[in-house]
Protein backbone atom coordinates (compact mmCIF):
# COMPACT_ATOMS: atom_id res chain seq x y z
CA UNK A 1 0.00 0.00 0.00
CA UNK A 2 1.43 3.16 -1.09
CA UNK A 3 -0.70 5.42 0.00
CA UNK A 4 -1.88 6.67 3.73
CA UNK A 5 -3.89 4.02 5.64
CA UNK A 6 -5.38 3.58 8.88
CA UNK A 7 -8.05 1.56 10.74
CA UNK A 8 -11.15 3.43 12.09
CA UNK A 9 -13.24 2.91 14.72
CA UNK A 10 -17.06 3.55 13.72
CA UNK A 11 -18.68 1.59 16.32
CA UNK A 12 -18.78 -1.40 19.04
CA UNK A 13 -17.00 -3.87 17.09
CA UNK A 14 -17.00 -1.71 14.00
CA UNK A 15 -13.70 -1.29 12.60
CA UNK A 16 -12.42 -0.65 8.82
CA UNK A 17 -9.31 -0.39 7.28
CA UNK A 18 -9.70 2.86 5.08
CA UNK A 19 -7.18 3.63 2.30
CA UNK A 20 -5.85 7.12 0.23
CA UNK A 21 -6.72 8.90 3.36
CA UNK A 22 -5.23 12.37 3.37
CA UNK A 23 -1.56 12.24 5.04
CA UNK A 24 -1.24 15.04 7.83
CA UNK A 25 1.83 17.37 7.36
CA UNK A 26 3.68 18.46 10.18
CA UNK A 27 3.45 22.06 11.57
CA UNK A 28 6.17 24.43 13.13
CA UNK A 29 7.43 22.07 15.80
CA UNK A 30 6.01 18.92 14.86
CA UNK A 31 7.19 15.63 13.33
CA UNK A 32 5.76 13.22 11.09
CA UNK A 33 6.12 9.34 11.82
CA UNK A 34 5.20 6.66 9.82
CA UNK A 35 4.15 4.26 12.03
CA UNK A 36 5.59 0.53 12.04
CA UNK A 37 4.63 -1.55 15.19
CA UNK A 38 1.43 -0.26 17.46
CA UNK A 39 0.30 -2.08 21.07
CA UNK A 40 -3.23 -3.32 22.04
CA UNK A 41 -3.81 -3.04 25.50
CA UNK A 42 -7.27 -3.23 27.18
CA UNK A 43 -7.94 0.53 26.71
CA UNK A 44 -8.53 -0.54 22.77
CA UNK A 45 -10.72 -3.29 23.72
CA UNK A 46 -13.03 -1.49 26.16
CA UNK A 47 -13.53 1.17 23.38
CA UNK A 48 -13.84 -1.67 20.49
CA UNK A 49 -16.34 -3.42 22.66
CA UNK A 50 -18.19 -0.97 24.43
CA UNK A 51 -18.38 2.22 22.37
CA UNK A 52 -17.15 4.18 25.81
CA UNK A 53 -14.52 4.95 28.16
CA UNK A 54 -14.83 6.08 31.60
CA UNK A 55 -18.62 6.37 31.57
CA UNK A 56 -18.17 8.90 28.04
CA UNK A 57 -19.35 8.06 24.77
CA UNK A 58 -17.09 8.10 21.77
CA UNK A 59 -17.00 10.29 19.35
CA UNK A 60 -16.94 7.98 16.48
CA UNK A 61 -14.41 7.58 14.00
CA UNK A 62 -11.89 7.15 16.13
CA UNK A 63 -8.47 5.92 15.01
CA UNK A 64 -7.16 3.99 17.99
CA UNK A 65 -4.04 3.02 19.42
CA UNK A 66 -1.54 4.88 22.03
CA UNK A 67 1.63 2.56 22.17
CA UNK A 68 3.36 2.87 19.22
CA UNK A 69 7.22 3.06 17.86
CA UNK A 70 8.12 4.02 14.58
CA UNK A 71 10.58 6.55 11.62
CA UNK A 72 10.59 9.92 11.34
CA UNK A 73 9.52 10.54 7.75
CA UNK A 74 9.31 14.01 7.57
CA UNK A 75 9.78 17.33 10.11
CA UNK A 76 8.40 20.69 10.47
CA UNK A 77 10.24 23.95 11.04
CA UNK A 78 11.51 24.54 14.46
CA UNK A 79 12.66 20.96 15.09
CA UNK A 80 16.28 20.65 16.44
CA UNK A 81 16.19 17.50 18.19
CA UNK A 82 15.00 14.54 15.94
CA UNK A 83 15.52 14.19 11.73
CA UNK A 84 14.63 12.11 9.03
CA UNK A 85 15.27 8.62 9.56
CA UNK A 86 15.43 8.32 13.39
CA UNK A 87 13.96 5.75 14.52
CA UNK A 88 11.28 6.52 17.66
CA UNK A 89 8.73 5.86 20.45
CA UNK A 90 6.02 7.95 20.73
CA UNK A 91 4.02 9.44 23.72
CA UNK A 92 0.62 9.87 23.17
CA UNK A 93 -0.64 12.78 25.69
CA UNK A 94 -0.97 16.02 24.30
CA UNK A 95 -0.62 18.51 26.89
CA UNK A 96 -1.46 22.35 26.53
CA UNK A 97 1.89 23.21 28.65
CA UNK A 98 -0.04 26.22 30.47
CA UNK A 99 -2.35 25.17 33.25
CA UNK A 100 -1.64 24.26 36.74
CA UNK A 101 -0.91 20.62 36.18
CA UNK A 102 1.67 21.32 33.45
CA UNK A 103 3.33 23.95 35.19
CA UNK A 104 3.58 22.46 38.23
CA UNK A 105 5.12 19.34 36.13
CA UNK A 106 2.06 16.99 35.81
CA UNK A 107 1.32 17.07 32.35
CA UNK A 108 -0.04 13.90 32.37
CA UNK A 109 -3.12 15.67 34.63
CA UNK A 110 -3.28 18.68 32.26
CA UNK A 111 -6.23 19.83 32.50
CA UNK A 112 -7.10 20.27 28.44
CA UNK A 113 -4.88 17.07 27.52
CA UNK A 114 -5.83 15.11 24.62
CA UNK A 115 -4.44 11.59 24.31
CA UNK A 116 -4.08 9.86 21.18
CA UNK A 117 -5.84 7.15 20.33
CA UNK A 118 -9.08 7.64 23.18
CA UNK A 119 -10.04 11.50 22.33
CA UNK A 120 -7.85 12.23 19.06
CA UNK A 121 -7.19 9.87 16.17
CA UNK A 122 -4.02 7.71 17.26
CA UNK A 123 -1.74 5.70 15.99
CA UNK A 124 -3.20 3.09 13.95
CA UNK A 125 -2.38 4.47 10.66
CA UNK A 126 0.56 4.73 8.15
CA UNK A 127 1.21 8.26 8.62
CA UNK A 128 1.03 10.48 12.16
CA UNK A 129 2.19 13.83 13.09
CA UNK A 130 3.17 14.65 16.98
CA UNK A 131 4.98 17.44 18.68
CA UNK A 132 8.53 17.07 18.70
CA UNK A 133 8.52 16.38 22.16
CA UNK A 134 6.40 13.28 22.06
CA UNK A 135 9.62 11.47 20.03
CA UNK A 136 12.09 9.69 21.51
CA UNK A 137 15.26 8.14 19.62
CA UNK A 138 15.18 4.46 19.99
CA UNK A 139 18.85 3.38 20.83
CA UNK A 140 20.08 0.67 18.43
CA UNK A 141 20.03 -2.30 20.81
CA UNK A 142 15.87 -1.69 21.32
CA UNK A 143 14.03 -2.94 17.70
CA UNK A 144 10.83 -0.87 16.78
CA UNK A 145 8.76 -4.09 17.79
CA UNK A 146 10.11 -4.21 21.26
CA UNK A 147 10.05 -0.70 21.54
CA UNK A 148 6.27 -0.41 21.64
CA UNK A 149 6.37 -1.83 25.27
CA UNK A 150 8.14 1.78 26.11
CA UNK A 151 4.55 2.90 26.91
CA UNK A 152 3.29 0.62 29.13
CA UNK A 153 6.75 0.58 30.48
CA UNK A 154 6.67 3.93 31.19
CA UNK A 155 3.52 3.77 33.14
CA UNK A 156 4.98 1.09 36.02
CA UNK A 157 8.16 3.54 36.56
CA UNK A 158 5.97 6.50 36.98
CA UNK A 159 3.77 4.11 39.62
CA UNK A 160 7.23 3.01 41.00
CA UNK A 161 7.79 6.74 41.78
CA UNK A 162 4.41 7.50 43.07
CA UNK A 163 4.85 4.35 44.91
CA UNK A 164 8.27 5.66 46.50
CA UNK A 165 9.89 1.69 46.26
CA UNK A 166 12.79 1.86 47.89
CA UNK A 167 15.95 -0.62 48.19
CA UNK A 168 14.85 -3.34 50.60
CA UNK A 169 11.30 -3.47 50.22
CA UNK A 170 9.14 -6.08 50.09
CA UNK A 171 6.71 -5.60 47.49
CA UNK A 172 2.91 -7.64 46.23
CA UNK A 173 2.10 -7.55 42.88
CA UNK A 174 -1.33 -8.22 42.01
CA UNK A 175 -2.08 -9.04 38.65
CA UNK A 176 0.29 -10.66 36.02
CA UNK A 177 -0.61 -9.39 32.58
CA UNK A 178 1.75 -7.17 30.88
CA UNK A 179 1.49 -4.15 33.20
CA UNK A 180 2.22 -6.46 36.14
CA UNK A 181 5.34 -8.14 34.42
CA UNK A 182 6.72 -4.90 33.17
CA UNK A 183 5.94 -3.71 37.27
CA UNK A 184 7.37 -6.50 38.89
CA UNK A 185 10.90 -5.34 36.84
CA UNK A 186 10.68 -1.87 37.42
CA UNK A 187 10.21 -2.60 41.35
CA UNK A 188 12.80 -5.00 41.04
CA UNK A 189 15.68 -2.09 39.16
CA UNK A 190 14.31 0.11 41.45
CA UNK A 191 15.89 -1.88 44.60
CA UNK A 192 12.80 -4.33 46.09
CA UNK A 193 14.09 -7.08 47.93
CA UNK A 194 11.22 -9.52 47.28
CA UNK A 195 8.46 -9.40 45.31
CA UNK A 196 5.29 -11.41 45.06
CA UNK A 197 3.02 -11.45 42.41
CA UNK A 198 -0.09 -12.94 42.11
CA UNK A 199 -2.57 -13.80 39.33
CA UNK A 200 -5.63 -16.65 38.10
CA UNK A 201 -3.55 -17.90 34.76
CA UNK A 202 -0.30 -20.35 35.69
CA UNK A 203 0.93 -19.37 32.60
CA UNK A 204 1.56 -15.66 33.48
CA UNK A 205 2.67 -16.71 36.91
CA UNK A 206 5.46 -19.30 35.23
CA UNK A 207 6.71 -16.32 33.01
CA UNK A 208 6.84 -13.68 35.88
CA UNK A 209 8.93 -16.42 37.72
CA UNK A 210 11.33 -16.59 34.66
CA UNK A 211 11.56 -13.04 35.16
CA UNK A 212 12.79 -12.55 38.19
CA UNK A 213 9.53 -12.91 40.71
CA UNK A 214 10.39 -14.54 43.97
CA UNK A 215 7.27 -15.56 44.67
CA UNK A 216 3.97 -16.82 42.79
CA UNK A 217 0.61 -16.89 44.20
CA UNK A 218 -2.77 -18.29 41.91
CA UNK A 219 -5.15 -16.69 43.38
CA UNK A 220 -8.01 -18.71 41.72
CA UNK A 221 -11.22 -19.34 43.88
CA UNK A 222 -9.59 -17.16 47.05
CA UNK A 223 -11.65 -14.31 48.70
CA UNK A 224 -9.09 -11.20 49.08
CA UNK A 225 -8.61 -12.12 52.78
CA UNK A 226 -7.16 -15.48 51.88
CA UNK A 227 -4.60 -13.59 49.13
CA UNK A 228 -3.40 -11.56 51.87
CA UNK A 229 -3.21 -14.50 54.47
CA UNK A 230 -0.90 -16.62 52.06
CA UNK A 231 0.97 -13.52 50.89
CA UNK A 232 1.75 -12.54 54.65
CA UNK A 233 2.71 -16.56 55.55
CA UNK A 234 5.00 -16.92 52.96
CA UNK A 235 6.97 -13.28 53.68
CA UNK A 236 6.74 -13.84 57.02
CA UNK A 237 5.32 -10.31 57.08
CA UNK A 238 2.91 -7.71 54.88
CA UNK A 239 4.23 -5.84 52.16
CA UNK A 240 5.78 -2.58 52.21
CA UNK A 241 4.37 -1.51 49.25
CA UNK A 242 1.61 -3.18 46.73
CA UNK A 243 0.66 -2.78 43.14
CA UNK A 244 -3.03 -3.08 42.12
CA UNK A 245 -2.03 -3.59 38.65
CA UNK A 246 -6.04 -5.31 37.29
CA UNK A 247 -9.07 -2.71 37.76
CA UNK A 248 -11.22 -4.44 40.13
CA UNK A 249 -12.45 -4.04 43.73
CA UNK A 250 -11.06 -7.76 44.98
CA UNK A 251 -8.03 -7.16 43.75
CA UNK A 252 -8.14 -3.55 45.25
CA UNK A 253 -8.86 -5.12 48.43
CA UNK A 254 -6.37 -8.03 48.26
CA UNK A 255 -3.70 -5.15 47.64
CA UNK A 256 -5.21 -3.25 51.39
CA UNK A 257 -5.01 -6.54 53.00
CA UNK A 258 -1.88 -7.28 52.04
CA UNK A 259 -0.12 -3.95 52.75
CA UNK A 260 1.65 -4.00 56.64
CA UNK A 261 0.64 -0.65 58.89
CA UNK A 262 2.39 2.59 57.03
CA UNK A 263 2.25 1.08 54.29
CA UNK A 264 1.72 1.81 50.39
CA UNK A 265 -0.90 1.20 47.86
CA UNK A 266 -0.85 2.13 44.39
CA UNK A 267 -3.62 1.79 42.18
CA UNK A 268 -2.44 1.17 38.33
CA UNK A 269 -5.49 -0.95 36.69
CA UNK A 270 -8.14 1.41 36.13
CA UNK A 271 -11.71 0.54 38.07
CA UNK A 272 -14.65 1.02 36.27
CA UNK A 273 -17.31 3.00 37.96
CA UNK A 274 -17.57 3.02 42.18
CA UNK A 275 -15.30 0.43 44.13
CA UNK A 276 -16.49 -0.97 47.27
CA UNK A 277 -13.02 -1.82 48.97
CA UNK A 278 -12.33 -2.31 52.74
CA UNK A 279 -11.11 1.83 53.21
CA UNK A 280 -12.09 0.72 57.13
CA UNK A 281 -8.44 -1.77 56.90
CA UNK A 282 -6.81 0.94 55.08
CA UNK A 283 -7.65 3.63 57.89
CA UNK A 284 -6.89 1.54 60.78
CA UNK A 285 -3.94 0.57 59.11
CA UNK A 286 -3.06 4.52 58.16
CA UNK A 287 -2.34 3.26 54.38
CA UNK A 288 -1.75 5.70 51.88
CA UNK A 289 -3.77 4.63 48.57
CA UNK A 290 -2.22 6.28 46.01
CA UNK A 291 -3.42 6.66 42.20
CA UNK A 292 -1.14 6.88 39.16
CA UNK A 293 -2.07 8.36 36.06
CA UNK A 294 -0.30 7.14 32.76
CA UNK A 295 3.38 8.99 33.04
CA UNK A 296 5.35 12.25 32.67
CA UNK A 297 8.94 12.18 31.96
CA UNK A 298 9.08 8.31 32.21
CA UNK A 299 9.96 7.55 29.08
CA UNK A 300 13.82 8.00 29.18
CA UNK A 301 14.14 6.32 32.48
CA UNK A 302 11.66 3.24 30.41
CA UNK A 303 14.65 3.48 27.40
CA UNK A 304 17.37 3.26 29.64
CA UNK A 305 16.10 0.29 31.42
CA UNK A 306 15.41 -1.75 28.43
CA UNK A 307 18.84 -0.39 27.19
CA UNK A 308 21.00 -1.71 30.37
CA UNK A 309 18.71 -5.04 30.37
CA UNK A 310 17.24 -4.79 34.02
CA UNK A 311 13.89 -4.67 32.06
CA UNK A 312 12.94 -7.81 29.52
CA UNK A 313 10.49 -7.33 27.03
CA UNK A 314 10.38 -9.33 23.98
CA UNK A 315 9.14 -12.37 26.00
CA UNK A 316 6.19 -10.47 26.95
CA UNK A 317 5.21 -10.51 23.03
CA UNK A 318 3.38 -13.62 22.34
CA UNK A 319 0.98 -12.42 19.68
CA UNK A 320 1.89 -10.20 16.67
CA UNK A 321 -0.89 -9.57 13.39
CA UNK A 322 -0.63 -7.78 10.21
CA UNK A 323 -3.36 -5.30 8.74
CA UNK A 324 -6.32 -6.48 8.22
CA UNK A 325 -6.19 -8.83 11.58
CA UNK A 326 -7.66 -6.22 13.92
CA UNK A 327 -10.60 -8.10 14.45
CA UNK A 328 -9.21 -11.23 15.00
CA UNK A 329 -6.66 -9.50 17.28
CA UNK A 330 -9.28 -7.40 19.65
CA UNK A 331 -10.80 -10.99 19.67
CA UNK A 332 -8.09 -12.77 20.73
CA UNK A 333 -7.34 -10.14 23.17
CA UNK A 334 -10.74 -9.85 24.68
CA UNK A 335 -10.39 -13.65 25.72
CA UNK A 336 -7.41 -13.17 27.96
CA UNK A 337 -5.76 -15.40 25.89
CA UNK A 338 -1.64 -14.55 25.81
CA UNK A 339 0.53 -11.55 27.01
CA UNK A 340 0.88 -8.99 24.82
CA UNK A 341 -0.54 -8.50 21.60
CA UNK A 342 1.21 -5.93 18.96
CA UNK A 343 0.33 -4.98 15.55
CA UNK A 344 2.59 -4.63 12.27
CA UNK A 345 1.59 -1.59 10.12
CA UNK A 346 4.19 -2.20 7.43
Amino acid sequence: MSDNYRMCLYGKENVKLEQGCPTPSPSYGEIQVRIHTVGICGTDIHMWQSGELGGAGIKFPIVMGHEATGSISCVGGGVTKLRVGDRVALEAIIACRQCHGCLSGKYNICQDRNILGTERNGFQQKFVVVPERNCHILPVSIPLDTGVLLEPLSVTVHACERGQVAIGDVVVISGSGSVGLLQMQTVKAAGAQVVYITDILPERLALAASLGADHTLDVSNMDSKEVARRVEKTLGKKADVTFECVGNDQSIATSIYATRSGGRVVIVGVPSGISRVPVDDAVLKEIDIITTLGYKDSFPKAISLLEQGKVKVAGLITDRYGLGDIDKAYRHVRSGAGIKSVMSLE
